[in-house]
């Protein structure tokens, strides 16, 4: 990445209505952001093995395989944060069941 500088006007005003603190990283130096970097990698290989499992290949709807894998890791526990559910810590709520 080349540290998002273009979106800097449009989200500070919204990061800070909603109290976080922006902080830029470096031009092309993923390796000083490796929560993310840990994270986009996880997530690509989630994708990978939902796509290989279904018998399908990479190139097929990719996009929708990654919005799942987010969608699974923020509705499954996690040890990060001593096996609670990040969607419950975010919205200060149980998890809705009813779409399941």
């Amino acid at each position: 990445m080349n540290g998002g500088r273009e979106y800097e006007s449009e989200l500070t005003p919204i990061l800070e209505e909603m109290g976080i603190q922006y902080e830029p990283i470096a031009p092309y130096s993923s390796q000083s952001n490796g929560k993310v970097e840990w994270l986009n990698r996880t997530l690509k290989t989630f994708s990978r093995a939902m796509l290989y499992q279904a018998n399908l290949s990479k190139s097929f709807q990719w996009a929708e395989a990654m919005r799942t894998a987010a969608y699974l890791t923020n509705h499954l526990p996690s040890e990060a944060i001593h096996d609670e559910i990040l969607y419950q810590k975010w919205h200060q709520r149980q998890l809705p069941l009813s779409h399941l």
